[in-house]
């Protein structure tokens, strides 16, 4: 057996170092990349074939820049950028940098408006009723994604509880600091504060941090979704209404799916692959099916308010990234984390605000636009958000 996992374990990272020469990585780089992989060498096989993967999708990436004139082919350029302490990975010269950037913008938040657009098109040409299947993704698989990613053996649950106290600073922070500009944006501060402090984390943020960070922004992502949703349900709830209703919380399938998740984890206990399999299965559809019922609710809104939906767009995301950066200076986080924080910051409101605001009677219509606008402007504020979190 031994010699067994000798030879994958060999196989696997041979090719790894040739990429690395091939691509002229520098020394630096490469004794971090030894440093992080060394320690993992008991890890089953599949986590040596997506570190394989993800290696692969790098020299990609790589070869497509070398050929769009991008990337240095001269090991001097590399040499130059380690002196100059620019974070450049592959070797890209400085000058070209922005081109590379640019392109993972791209590449991050074109999925995401492609398949809101097919559910948009989709919508206007047939008007479905996904009022059955979005209370199948709120159920069902919202929950098992929540479960299944902090249940994983690579979630860290005391690790996490750093970035979790952040991102509900950040939140009540943003509530405080929009408290003052209620009346510039045109409503009442009942109806604007939770369209700063909550973004649409599920259907818009999930798989913009996936994508931009890769399957290890997964759990962060699920984190920031629970709290949010926990702190929506109640403070923003409250907030509308004028009371909170703790109840709320005890029903809600999310915190159960969180609670069973983070014990697991803690606990180390795995399910059997019979069980695992089809819950990972139920989970995978949930990014594809929020986004398109996403497209689907946007075809159907209403704008009766644009100025107070165009003041409300640009004022919530300006004020939650005073915010976000306000509490990186006391905390700072690193990587994934700083990352999904900051994107959080230039995420859409979110369209439970609306909800909430019908609800209570809190300017609905107000709401709605501020709401509808966001998620159109979000065009913009997007791939500013993920250029922030790349720095």
């Amino acid at each position: 057996m031994k010699e067994l996992w000798g030879q994958v374990t060999a196989f696997a990272t041979e090719p790894m170092h040739v990429a690395f020469k091939c691509i002229h990585l520098s020394d630096n780089v490469h004794a971090s990349f030894q440093s992080v992989t060394a320690p993992r060498i008991q890890l089953d096989a599949r986590r040596c074939c997506g570190a394989c993967d993800a290696l692969t999708t790098l020299v990609d990436a790589h070869v497509k820049l070398r050929a769009m004139g991008c990337v240095s082919t001269n090991h001097d350029a590399a040499s130059q950028g380690r002196s100059s302490g620019a974070t450049n990975p592959i070797g890209i010269e400085k000058t070209n940098y922005e081109i590379f950037v640019l392109v993972q913008i791209l590449e991050i938040t074109l999925p995401i408006f492609l398949i809101v657009s097919i559910g948009f098109f989709y919508s206007k040409a047939v008007k479905p009723d996904f009022s059955d299947a979005n209370r199948l993704i709120v159920d069902i698989a919202l929950p098992i994604l929540i479960f299944t990613s902090l249940s994983n053996r690579d979630f860290d649950p005391a690790g996490a509880l750093v970035f979790a106290a952040a991102a509900a600073l950040h939140i009540l922070l943003s509530g405080l600091i929009a408290l003052p500009f209620a009346r510039a944006s045109g409503t009442q501060w009942r109806a604007f504060l939770p369209c700063v402090m909550f973004t649409n984390v599920g259907p818009v943020g999930i798989p913009l941090i996936v994508l931009a960070f890769g399957p290890e922004g997964l759990p962060i992502a699920v984190v920031l979704l629970v709290l949010s949703n926990i702190l929506h349900f109640t403070l923003g709830a409250g907030l509308m209404s004028g009371r909170i209703e703790w109840r709320t919380l005890f029903a809600n399938p999310l915190v159960w799916a969180t609670v069973l998740g983070v014990s697991f984890a803690q606990f180390d206990v795995q399910l059997p692959a019979w069980l695992d399999t089809p819950l990972l299965m139920i989970g995978n559809i949930l990014v594809p099916m929020m986004l398109l019922s996403l497209g689907a609710r946007l075809s159907t809104s209403q704008i009766k308010d644009a100025a107070v939906g165009v003041k409300g767009a640009i004022l919530t995301t300006g004020l939650r990234l005073i915010a976000c950066y306000s509490i990186l200076l006391v905390i700072p986080l690193d990587g994934i984390e700083r990352g999904a924080l900051i994107l959080y910051a230039c995420m859409p409101s979110a369209v439970f605000n609306y909800m909430l605001a019908d609800k209570y009677k809190t300017e609905p219509n107000k709401v709605a636009s501020m709401v509808v606008v966001g998620h159109f402007a979000s065009i913009a504020f997007l791939p500013l958000g993920i250029w922030l979190a790349l720095q």
